[in-house]
């Protein structure tokens, strides 16, 4: 889902996968520098794939209609 792979198939990219580790890295040391305890950090992580996952749905939703 983070990578441009849906999860029910896809195909992904390794742009797409090397953008997805860059922005994940990028929302973990934020949150390092802003100080969010590391107990957080899983949390917030896990919110943004849910998110993707959702926007997934979404797309996958208006692309059949």
């Amino acid at each position: 889902v983070i990578a441009g792979t849906s999860l029910s198939g896809g195909v992904g990219r390794v742009s797409n996968v090397i953008a997805a580790v860059l922005i994940l890295g990028v929302v973990s040391t934020g949150m390092n520098q802003l100080g969010i305890s590391p107990y957080w950090q899983p949390a917030v992580t896990g919110v943004i794939i849910l998110g993707a996952v959702i926007a997934d749905e979404f797309a996958r939703e208006r692309r059949s209609s």
